[in-house]
């Protein structure tokens, strides 16, 4: 089951400003681009069932996305799928890649690149150039099995 919301994932209800860059929604006004408005919600107030995977690609403002899903999160421990982009962590949120992997790690999960099931990624050993981006998936400690490794 798969429900949508029209709705931006944010740390709280609001009205965002932010920006269309490249057919894509940014939640930070960037000069130049055309200037748009969304509203967000925290997802723990609007979701209230057992949750087994989350997809969440906002485009740097994931560190807010998952603030507002905490509750959620420690429910369920649900597998995280995510992306990692260093600029728009940067420029949409103050943020890193590094403080983004710390923060999900904080949350009792570890977190994997997802072309590489074997080797954990932690804040400290990541490195992300400003251009560099990453798909990643989140696993509750103790979940990734081992038959999961063996594929890679």
């Amino acid at each position: 089951r798969v429900k949508h919301y029209q709705l931006a994932c944010s740390d709280s209800q609001r009205t965002i400003n932010a920006s269309m860059v490249s057919n894509m929604y940014v939640a930070t006004e960037i000069e130049a681009c055309e200037k748009v408005s969304m509203e967000s919600v925290r997802v723990d107030d609007i979701i209230d069932e057992p949750i087994d995977i989350v997809k969440i690609d906002i485009e740097g403002h994931e560190p807010a996305g998952i603030e507002g899903m905490k509750n959620l999160i420690s429910k369920h421990m649900p597998i995280i799928f995510s992306e990692v982009n260093e600029y728009w962590l940067r420029t949409c949120s103050n943020s890193s890649s590094s403080q983004y992997i710390e923060l999900l790690s904080s949350l009792g999960f570890e977190i994997y690149n997802i072309e590489d099931l074997v080797n954990p990624i932690t804040a400290s050993t990541l490195q992300m150039d400003i251009l560099t981006s990453m798909d990643i998936v989140a696993f509750p400690v103790g979940v990734v099995r081992q038959d999961l490794k063996e594929r890679q």
